[in-house]
C-alpha cells in the first residue's frame, strides 16, 4: 500500500507527477507490481478482492482535512491479519527510521516504521544504537 500525504499542501499538478512517478517505479522490472489508485469506496472494494494479485493500492490523504482517511480505514480493515498484534502491542516501542524531512523548511519529521509496541503523544524515546551500541 503506498500513501502520499499532504495532499492540501500542493497543487493537483504535482499530486498528478507524485501519482505517475509511483506508478512507473511499481511498474518497474525490480518491483513488477499492478498499481491501483483509491478514490472512492468502491475501489477498496475491487483493491482487496485482488489483493493478492501482486496490487498495490496508491492512495492520496491529508492528516489536516481528513480527506482519503476513510478510504485508508476501510482498506485496512477489509485486509486480513498476518500478525499477532495484540502481543506487539504491549511490547516496548520499536520504531526504524529510514528518512527524515523538514515541513516547511522547518519542521523535522521522521519517517519509518513501528515495529512493535505503540508510540504515545508526547512521548520520549531513545534513538540508536550508535557506532558504541549505546542508545541516546
Amino acid at each position: 500500500m503506498v500513501l502520499v500525504t499532504k495532499v492540501d499542501l500542493v497543487e493537483e499538478e504535482k499530486l498528478l507527477q507524485v501519482r505517475d512517478s509511483i506508478k512507473g517505479f511499481l511498474k518497474s522490472s525490480s518491483i513488477a507490481r499492478l498499481n491501483f489508485v483509491i478514490k472512492v469506496k468502491e475501489d477498496v472494494t475491487i483493491a482487496t478482492k485482488n489483493f493478492e494479485e501482486n496490487i498495490i493500492p496508491i492512495l492520496f490523504i491529508s492528516n489536516k482535512t481528513g480527506q482519503g482517511l476513510d478510504l485508508v480505514r476501510q482498506l485496512l480493515h477489509s485486509l486480513p491479519p498476518h500478525n499477532n498484534w495484540q502481543a506487539m502491542l504491549k511490547d516496548n516501542a520499536e520504531f526504524h527510521i529510514t528518512s527524515t524531512d523538514l515541513v516547511k523548511n522547518e519542521f523535522p519529521v521522521l519517517l519509518g516504521v513501528v515495529y512493535k509496541g505503540t508510540i504515545k503523544l508526547k512521548q520520549r524515546m531513545q534513538i540508536g544504537p550508535t557506532k558504541e551500541g549505546k542508545f541516546l
